[in-house]
């Protein structure tokens, strides 16, 4: 294994890229239709994998329900990992490993603070959770956190040198500090055994596109199903600047310069047009920057206001949905959606209203929102009402959004939305649901 500190020595801190961060999503779907049924049936948890002298398997240290809820996530299902992650967790409620899913579950919807929230926090009870160490080790390296994922990486292969992606990220880390030709070499044995997980073979492709070093036609020759989507992908990078603007935006927290960003590498029309992520996002950094002068609309901040629904042509749905994924980072643009957001159509790529996505990463302060703005409360989301969902998400909530539970809870029973007949039961098992929200449910009960 190449160490962090002897790099960092020999090479002084060499960034490639020119320092950006491209989020792995570690789902990403290239040229995966999400959630397809047909697909989703056959994904299976990951066997055991022969290569470099040695045998890898990933999370090795999950239960078998967990390991396939990671799989499904991987593979691009991510209503049926939640479902799987579910059921679990209504079986084993006290099973500290559930928090895997949720971490990695952020991760893959391209909400890297969140999932390090999680992860941290787990880990701050549970330092010895190797897959966990591994996937905080995952999102620091996309983010070019070099010492951080060492130090996660190093921590788990003491537990389970044996990890999937643990040899993976450090691979990424040799790649981006001391690249050799057996480093090249291994990324393409990866990226060529259709052993490896998609995601795995993905983030390789994606990877070495951005290494100048790498033969080009070497990576073109990269597996059959992703090379449309990856080479579509390639041939926008000059133009799309949106990863980049997002993590300055919303790593480094600074909306002007995200703005700044943005004005100065798109135009209106032609070949740099901007794409509608990119207004999403202009749009997001201007309501940030209204945020920053006051909590809601006011006066002072009318003018931010009205450029980030110009953007957007007045519905900023979009920049919703982006929120309802990156909690708590873009919580404080909850205040400024309201009368500006379709809260019942379905967003194109997830098939999911803002409603479900907000439902899928917890986001109480958002659901909240959507349901005073009229979401469809009796429709459901991933085949469970919205009361199950809600006592899912209240079972190992923390004190302060336990106002907002109840306030969706009793909101949802009021509209006549029924819990389903396991769902007391589930909630009495543990303290924070039984205490707060138990009582609720026997109101309606």
């Amino acid at each position: 294994m190449v160490r962090l500190a002897r790099l960092l020595a020999y090479f002084g801190g060499l960034m490639v890229c020119a320092g950006m961060a491209f989020p792995a999503y570690s789902v990403p779907g290239d040229g995966l239709k999400l959630d397809d049924p047909a697909r989703c049936r056959k994904v299976e948890a990951g066997k055991p994998i022969n290569f470099d002298g040695q045998t890898l398997i990933e999370t090795p240290d999950l239960p078998p329900e967990l390991r396939l809820a990671n799989a499904l996530i991987g593979a691009n299902c991510l209503t049926r990992g939640k479902q799987v992650q579910n059921q679990f967790l209504a079986a084993h409620p006290d099973d500290y490993r559930v928090s895997f899913v949720d971490a990695r579950m952020a991760w893959a919807t391209d909400n890297s603070p969140q999932s390090e929230a999680i992860g941290d926090q787990v880990l701050a009870q549970h330092p010895d959770f190797s897959s966990m160490l591994i996937l905080m080790g995952s999102v620091a390296t996309d983010q070019l956190h070099w010492e951080r994922a060492q130090k996660m990486l190093d921590a788990a292969y003491k537990l389970q040198p044996q990890d999937l992606w643990g040899y993976i990220d450090q691979l990424r880390i040799e790649k981006d500090l001391a690249p050799s030709s057996l480093t090249y070499k291994r990324m393409r044995a990866v990226i060529k055994n259709p052993e490896f997980p998609r995601d795995i073979r993905n983030i390789l492709s994606r990877d070495a596109r951005l290494q100048l070093l790498t033969s080009e036609s070497e990576v073109n020759k990269r597996f059959e199903d992703g090379i449309a989507q990856l080479d579509r992908l390639i041939a926008l990078m000059d133009c799309d600047v949106a990863k980049q603007a997002a993590t300055v935006i919303e790593f480094h927290k600074d909306p002007a310069k995200g703005v700044q960003l943005i004005q100065e590498s798109v135009k209106p029309t032609g070949r740099c047009a901007a794409t509608p992520e990119t207004r999403v996002l202009l749009s997001e950094a201007y309501l940030l920057q209204a945020a920053a002068i006051a909590p809601q609309p006011t006066d002072a901040n009318r003018a931010l206001v009205q450029q980030a629904k110009d953007i957007l042509n007045g519905d900023l749905t979009g920049v919703a949905r982006r929120a309802a994924m990156h909690t708590p980072v873009l919580d404080p643009l909850i205040p400024f959606f309201k009368g500006n957001v379709d809260s019942v159509g379905q967003d194109a790529m997830r098939g999911s209203t803002t409603l479900c996505i907000a439902f899928n990463t917890g986001n109480l302060a958002l659901i909240k929102e959507e349901l005073e703005n009229g979401a469809h409360a009796d429709e459901g989301c991933f085949h469970y009402s919205l009361v199950h969902l809600v006592i899912m998400t209240s079972l190992d909530m923390g004190p302060a959004k336990i106002p907002t539970a109840q306030s969706v809870l009793r909101t949802l029973l009021e509209r006549g939305v029924k819990p389903g007949s396991n769902d007391l039961d589930i909630c009495a098992r543990k303290s924070a649901c039984a205490e707060n929200m138990l009582p609720i449910l026997r109101e309606f009960d």
